[in-house]
């Protein structure tokens, strides 16, 4: 409060800005985090001060990051990423950019990651911002070792060698490099490029002072001659770095790490004893003070191994116990992880469908306004020029004409995929419930394991059989499961394939029933408080029709999407007993089958009616609709079938469309 009186903005930013990173250490007061650091960055954009800008989105990004709160870490980094574009700073593009990828990196999308770190890669070369360079470089590098793709691995961190070549102390970042290099070649088994990189950068860290990265470095010579088989130069070097550990007290830190990389070289040597002692006091001192329920596990998979080689049955078996316990633990994590994921890809899925929705409306806008521009330039020249310009004039109008057609290609195309977006939140609905019993019997099914498994080191021969017989059911039922989800993939996939221009006989009530479900699911995924009443009531003589299935599913799910709004909308009002229903119904009549969705809406007004198949009109509010959805129904029922498309309503009790399709069409 005393810096706000002063008025001096530049002071009173910076001190929020300290204030929110101090308010995550501690307590962690994400509260006082959020709204700290929304005001220091509401005074920095006054300000234009972009490097704070940036510094403070990337703290919000990683707060949210690591808290697993996807939306609000995307956008974030998106934010920062626009504020930079709009200042021009382009080292905060690239640096966002390269947080970006970070993001898609960790959530498996590592098409979108490399091609963020190569966008972040492009800009720094062009500023010839070395340093920032340096960290995207050895991003990308990391990246690559992560996917075991050792060329491009080994391409970019000579790159960066490169780079420090320019610095004026490039001690420490060359040591780094040949770390990273060293940890490439042992990766890919190359024992003696392992051990070259890894004593150049241990020599570079000597000379620096760096004890800690010189301990890192060793701790990796150690295991690749523990590798290569030769343990007593492994222990040599694993002794070493613990000595100096013990020596500067840095058990919170790396040492009960090293001691099992030390144990596993006793191990080798079969010297069990030893390696239960180190092995026992690295799990001791990593679950106290750096438990990593990986690492954990190989410990105890380890100290199974040593207790099993010492003739220590039950020791083994405790260890082996907690080995299994820590992998459920594991697994229920990668779950968990493959969850957020999910919820990740959703995320930015639903953030490119809002952008896309805007740029939509704005670039149908700025069309509109180029086309009554053009309409008055033409008449202006029409008039001016008279009969004289009349050939210049027309093909100016052509011209026109052709980049109205372009607008109106793209605009159908936006229909298509929203059309898609319907379609695949619905199928995702279908399938998960498949997926959701197979998930639960294989739970069922490993717990039955462990009973089993128990049972038998009990001698229960009657219950062992039992278990195994529940055991055999359930894995019929995951198989019943699992064929009913291939059924439903293999059955949408017959009907969204692209269309190739040939009729083929369809099933025309399978098809309505599917896109009835298919489109109901898809507004429920969008809203979970929407419900309406289905109801079907199709003629089981039609047999099989000629028709496009992927144009006439469009059309029904067009038609369906429209009831289930209209019918929602109604429900607004909160109109006493009103209960929305959609109903979808089919009938031969002679040599025609007529397909009829209806529902128990407003209805449409008389002063609309003769304009709804018109293009782009549209009753909805704007950026809810593109007013293409009836008209390119129309088309594809009326051009593409020879069919014909109607509709019937009544104000305040609902609307009918009616498909009508030669049978043989």
């Amino acid at each position: 409060k005393s810096i706000e009186k002063t008025g001096d903005q530049k002071r009173t930013a910076e001190f929020l800005f300290q204030v929110a990173g101090l308010s995550l250490d501690g307590k962690k007061d994400s509260a006082m985090f959020r709204v700290t650091m929304q005001k220091s960055l509401a005074l920095f954009n006054v300000l234009k001060d972009s490097a704070r800008i940036v510094d403070g989105y990337g703290f919000l990004f990683y707060f949210y990051k690591s808290a697993g709160n996807f939306t609000g870490a995307f956008e974030s980094i998106q934010s920062a990423i626009a504020i930079s574009r709009k200042l021009n700073y382009q080292k905060g593009i690239a640096r966002s950019l390269s947080m970006l990828a970070d993001l898609y990196r960790d959530y498996g999308e590592y098409d979108q990651a490399l091609e963020n770190y190569q966008a972040a890669q492009d800009i720094l070369y062009k500023t010839k911002d070395t340093s920032e360079l340096f960290n995207v470089l050895a991003a990308i590098g990391g990246f690559y070792l992560t996917q075991h793709n050792t060329a491009k691995a080994l391409e970019y961190y000579h790159k960066l060698i490169g780079i420090c070549a320019s610095y004026k102390k490039p001690d420490h970042n060359v040591a780094s490099v040949y770390k990273w290099i060293g940890m490439v070649y042992s990766d890919n088994n190359d024992y003696g490029n392992a051990l070259l990189n890894f004593e150049k950068s241990l020599h570079l860290y000597d000379s620096s002072g760096d004890i800690f990265e010189a301990a890192r470095v060793l701790n990796e010579i150690g295991s690749v001659y523990n590798k290569k088989g030769d343990f007593e130069k492994a222990i040599g070097y694993h002794a070493r770095i613990v000595g100096i550990a013990d020596s500067l007290n840095w058990l919170v830190n790396m040492t009960p790490e090293w001691l099992y990389s030390l144990a596993l070289d006793y191990y080798g040597l079969k010297n069990y004893s030893k390696a239960k002692e180190l092995n026992d006091t690295a799990l001791v001192g990593f679950r106290k003070h750096w438990f990593d329920i990986k690492i954990t596990s190989q410990m105890e998979l380890l100290a199974t191994h040593i207790d099993s080689a010492r003739g220590d049955g039950m020791g083994a078996y405790t260890h082996y116990k907690e080995y299994v316990s820590l992998l459920e633990k594991i697994k229920g994590e990668e779950i968990r992880k493959e969850a957020q994921k999910e919820r990740f890809q959703n995320e930015i899925e639903k953030q490119k469908s809002e952008q896309e929705k805007k740029d939509a409306i704005a670039k149908r806008t700025r069309n509109l306004q180029y086309v009554v521009i053009g309409a008055f330039l033409l008449l202006g020249i029409f008039l001016l020029y008279g009969y004289i310009q009349n050939k210049k004039a027309k093909t100016k109008i052509e011209k026109a004409y052709a980049e109205l057609k372009s607008t109106q290609s793209q605009l159908i195309q936006s229909e298509k995929m929203a059309s898609l977006g319907e379609l695949t939140a619905g199928i995702a609905h279908e399938i998960q419930n498949p997926l959701n019993f197979v998930n639960n019997f294989s739970e069922v099914n490993t717990e039955l394991i462990k009973e089993m498994v128990d049972e038998v080191d009990k001698g229960n021969l009657g219950e062992v059989k039992a278990i195994a017989k529940d055991i055999e059911e359930n894995e019929q039922k995951i198989v019943f499961h699992g064929k009913r989800a291939d059924a439903i993939v293999k059955g949408m996939l017959q009907h969204s394939r692209s269309s190739s221009g040939q009729k083929e006989p369809t099933d025309i009530n399978a098809l309505c029933d599917e896109y009835l479900r298919l489109s109901y699911h898809g507004l429920r995924a969008k809203d979970k408080s929407f419900n309406a009443t289905m109801k079907t009531d199709f003629d089981n003589s039609i047999g099989k029709i000629n028709i496009l299935p992927q144009d006439i599913g469009r059309v029904v799910l067009n038609l369906l999407t429209n009831a289930f709004y209209v019918v929602n909308e109604k429900k607004q009002q909160n109109i006493p007993g009103y209960e929305p229903t959609v109903t979808v119904s089919t009938k031969k009549t002679g040599n025609k089958v007529e397909i009829k969705v209806a529902d128990n809406g407003n209805g449409i007004p008389q002063k609309v009616l003769d304009k709804i198949f018109q293009p782009f009109f549209t009753t909805k509010p704007t950026g809810q609709g593109t007013g293409l959805g009836l008209s390119l129904s129309y088309d594809i029922i009326t051009k593409g079938h020879g069919g014909e498309l109607k509709v019937e309503t009544t104000e305040k009790e609902g609307t009918s469309f009616i498909i009508s399709l030669p049978k043989n069409s």
